[in-house]
């Protein structure tokens, strides 16, 4: 592979080296040698696009330079979160309104303004409650959101199959079928950001 720009320590440019820029731009992917691996030149490249990798050219291995690569492996979080969420579409909005308008608003100005502001605050809360109907939403956050059931059962049947003479095939398995959602993962994620607008914080 060579790439005088990209790769600098290259004597020329060439159509694989050209090709694989391209698919590593392509893919966000970085390339983190950056000094010559043998002779005079960068050949022994480390592709990735993990973030906080640590990469660093070693002694001589026959007549090429060893490559030390320390790869963070962050730990799998999961957490859930509980929340209640309004069903507008059911809500009784003329009986809120009447509700919000028969109130005595006057109780606001007895007390301090955090009375006040607290009074107000379950006030609302009350008539939401009392006309908007609501469900409990759970919600999973992930650091690893592409891992999904079939994903944790592969998991879990590797992990059975250890000091076992078909861990190898489930290790293969289960390999085959992250790396498949993870795929289908970026695919879709891809094709949400295609839709929206520039600048969206979404």
């Amino acid at each position: 592979m060579h790439h005088q720009r990209w790769l600098r320590h290259s004597n020329s440019n060439t159509v694989v080296g050209s090709d694989l820029k391209i698919l590593c731009d392509n893919f966000g992917i970085m390339q983190l040698v950056r000094e010559p691996t043998r002779g005079d030149y960068l050949l022994d490249l480390f592709l990735t696009d993990m973030a906080g990798c640590n990469v660093k050219v070693d002694s001589i291995i026959a007549d090429h330079k060893g490559v030390l690569a320390k790869v963070p492996s962050p730990e799998i979080q999961e957490k859930k979160i509980v929340r209640r969420g309004w069903i507008l579409k059911r809500a009784k909005w003329t009986e809120l309104e009447k509700s919000r308008a028969d109130f005595d608003w006057k109780q606001l100005k007895r007390g301090t303004a955090e009375d006040a502001l607290k009074h107000f605050m379950e006030v609302v809360w009350l008539n939401l409650s009392k006309h908007i109907p609501f469900e409990v939403i759970e919600v999973k956050k992930k650091s690893h959101p592409w891992l999904n059931d079939l994903c944790e059962k592969a998991i879990q049947k590797k992990n059975a199959c250890e000091d076992r003479a078909d861990f190898t095939r489930a290790q293969e398995d289960c390999s085959q079928v992250l790396a498949q959602a993870y795929q289908e993962y970026v695919v879709k994620l891809r094709a949400k950001i295609a839709t929206l607008q520039r600048g969206s914080k979404q």
